[in-house]
């Protein structure tokens, strides 16, 4: 039975720096004419000013305004450039930026402190794979250079056509007339939330994993459940005010739903490869759900009987909440795909490369350490959802750049703390599938290198190259 997805929790959903306050410059002198001619020199030419009477000031605008500059540049051995490598500043600030196609990269407005800076891409190595800038005073130039097979090409783009489904039925306004029941409750703009999750594919994987809306349909109605009924607008307040007089069961009917909307025809001539439901609280769809032959566990049960002819993900959202729940019920997805991939996935255990790549120390007495996490646990988390924790901890996951050529994890060890995706669950989300190999080809194990083909395309579990 679908969960609802009602359960009170507080996510951030935007990258946020945390950055020091920066301190002012105070200039202190008796003689009023020169400190009036020094502030001028300051704003006009950031020229340090000092005179009788006065401290000495800082050499740059930096004392007023942050002004320094970190960048560089991210090439092969052979002087090639390296687009597309995701390079992160820590330190006092933290930031994160992908390295343009002339391999090009630029912190720009930073203030005089210590940083860090990490350039990162699956399937390449770096050297040197971090840099520490310590007591930074003013703009320095730091290169990189690439090497692996990621660094003169990835596998293939993958481009896919999703069919958005919004059900937003028509509720009595508080004012007299009537409007959309997300806007009603005030809740998120069903396509605003669409798009932002559209993005975040191609923002996470580089370009190489896109989306388009290529059906958008709009449905003036509550859904129909499984077993005939249908919530009216007064139904569904009750419910909301009091849970314990929702329907039960809770399940929709997915069947009449994918008819009425003509998905599966729509899949079988190519118009569509997935699709997006975008509905309420209790309306009873889980977060992913397979329609099509040969289904599979997908976060739930694979949905039988009907004219789909190839796999055709179902995604349920819910304009109740916001990207990060989004990706969550992908993430979920991905999982369930790369257990079926791997037959099989568990915690304390590194059998496959899968169980490898999801290792969590806090669930892995055996080894102690991490390799990139789960969806509800970053490496150094503790309890779900904890993607706030500033308590390191050590993983391997870095060591996933060079797959499928990994090393023994406890020789490539590095410690790790939330400061690694800014402390927050979109942050740690993307910095997972920025982890997540993507090389053309196939591995010792037989299976694609590339693990973006696997949680887009359920179909190609059953596919070989």
């Amino acid at each position: 039975m679908p969960v609802p997805l009602t359960a009170p929790r507080v996510l951030p959903v935007r990258f946020v720096e945390k950055a020091e306050d920066e301190r002012s410059a105070v200039m202190r002198t008796n003689h009023t004419d020169f400190l009036r001619a020094c502030a001028a020199i300051i704003w006009a030419t950031t020229a340090a000013c000092s005179g009788p009477g006065a401290e000495p000031v800082e050499s740059s605008q930096s004392a007023l305004t942050a002004t320094l500059t970190i960048s560089g540049r991210v090439q092969t051995a052979g002087g090639a450039s390296v687009s597309g490598v995701t390079v992160t500043l820590a330190g006092k600030v933290w930031k994160q930026l992908t390295s343009a196609s002339d391999g090009t990269y630029f912190f720009t407005g930073l203030a005089a402190g210590s940083y860090s800076v990490r350039p990162t891409r699956v399937g390449c190595a770096f050297s040197p794979d971090v840099v520490n800038l310590n007591n930074l005073k003013a703009s320095v130039t730091q290169n990189f250079t690439a090497s692996g097979s990621a660094c003169t090409g990835q596998a293939a783009t993958i481009h896919k056509k999703a069919m958005l489904l919004i059900l937003d039925p028509s509720v009595p306004a508080a004012g007299g007339g009537t409007q959309r029941l997300s806007q009603f409750h005030g809740w998120s703009d069903p396509d605003a939330l669409t798009e932002q999750y559209r993005a975040w594919f191609g923002t996470t994987s580089n370009s190489r994993v896109t989306y388009e809306i290529a059906v958008r349909s709009l449905r003036d109605e509550f859904p129909l459940k499984a077993d005939g009924f249908r919530y009216t607008a007064a139904t569904f307040e009750a419910c909301m005010a009091n849970h314990d007089t929702c329907h039960m069961p809770d399940d929709v009917d997915y069947l009449k739903l994918l008819a009425d909307s003509t998905v599966c025809d729509r899949a079988n001539a190519g118009q569509i490869d997935e699709l997006w439901v975008m509905g309420a609280p209790y309306f009873g769809f889980y977060e992913s759900r397979l329609a099509g032959p040969n289904g599979y566990w997908y976060n739930s049960p694979p949905l039988d009987g009907t004219t789909c002819q190839k796999l055709v993900p179902i995604m349920g959202f819910s304009y109740e909440r916001g990207l990060a729940e989004m990706i969550e019920d992908f993430h979920h997805r991905s999982e369930s795909t790369m257990a079926r991939v791997y037959g099989s996935w568990e915690e304390n255990r590194m059998s496959t490369n899968w169980d490898k790549f999801a290792l969590v120390a806090a669930q892995s007495p055996a080894f102690g350490y991490s390799g990139c996490g789960t969806a509800h646990f970053a490496p150094n988390s503790i309890q779900d959802y904890q993607y706030d924790n500033a308590t390191p901890a050590q993983t391997f996951c870095d060591d996933f750049a060079n797959y499928p050529n990994l090393h023994t994890p406890s020789t490539v060890l590095r410690s790790i703390t939330c400061a690694e995706w800014g402390c927050n669950q979109v942050g740690y989300q993307t910095w997972w599938y920025r982890h997540l190999p993507s090389i053309a080809g196939t591995g010792p194990d037989g299976k694609f290198a590339d693990w973006w083909r696997y949680v887009i395309d359920p179909n190609a579990v059953f596919l070989t190259d």
